[in-house]
């Protein structure tokens, strides 16, 4: 089930703008005020975008309730397999470790690596945040620890 890592393909980088906290809006603040129909459609193309079409992990999957728009489907993965999991559907060729500690720039929170979720969408296993049902966090919205003084935003993503 993993994927080799050595064999990762060339994908068009995105420039998001970085900008101290307090000089543009939290993501939770655009959501409240914008309400969107989806989450996280502009993260779900940017994914579509590095990962493609796949068969569905052999997992059970369950309903997730979001917070806007329409419930998730998300696997429900036993705890002995989530080193495989975290390494088969992480789209980047370095995958974080299961202990380490990242930033959700969605929520605004820590959290270990080892509480991802991975859901089903557009024909792709998709990693997400524990807050994503709450927020919209992805695996592009995460950042290591050290980063979590700035404020990623942008209204749109563009090629490098």
């Amino acid at each position: 089930m993993p994927r080799k890592k050595e064999n990762v393909e060339t994908v068009p980088y995105f420039v998001l703008a970085r900008k101290k906290k307090g000089e543009c809006p939290s993501v939770k603040e655009r959501l409240q005020k914008e309400r969107p129909r989806e989450m996280s459609v502009p993260e779900k193309e940017i994914l579509c975008l590095m990962l493609p079409e796949c068969p569905e992990l052999p997992y059970p999957l369950q309903e997730l309730p979001m917070a806007y728009g329409p419930a998730a489907r998300e696997y429900r993965i036993p705890d002995d397999k989530r080193e495989e999991v975290l390494q088969a559907v992480c789209p980047f060729a370095l995958c974080p470790d299961l202990e380490e500690e990242m930033y959700d720039i969605h929520e605004d929170k820590f959290f270990m690596v080892r509480d991802f979720r991975v859901i089903r969408e557009r024909g792709r296993n998709m990693l997400v945040s524990p807050y994503y049902p709450i927020s919209g966090g992805m695996i592009v919205d995460w950042v290591p620890k050290e980063h979590a003084k700035d404020n990623f935003y942008t209204k749109e993503a563009k090629k490098a």
